[in-house]
């Protein structure tokens, strides 16, 4: 599918997508430059307010704390809420 970026330099993601994958306004991304001309868009994950979960470098999920630990209770409830 084709976007294109605005003179603010945003760049819209397309009805059709936005259903299919239920991204809301406020859903945060992360934009990573491959090679001159490709880009690779991740959606990030959060949980409340004091945890997200990313990609690693490794491509494996990486859990980022703003505060306390990371325990078995919060694993269980980032696993729960995440995709099959």
């Amino acid at each position: 599918m084709k976007t294109t970026l605005n003179s603010g330099g945003q760049i819209g993601i397309p009805d059709e997508i936005r259903r299919a994958d239920h991204l809301a306004a406020g859903d945060t991304f992360e934009l990573e430059r491959l090679t001159w001309g490709n880009y690779l868009l991740t959606k990030q994950q959060t949980f409340g307010t004091h945890f997200t979960v990313v990609t690693g470098d490794d491509g494996l999920p990486v859990i980022g704390v703003e505060s306390g630990s990371i325990t078995s209770r919060l694993v269980k409830e980032i696993e729960s809420q995440m995709p099959c």
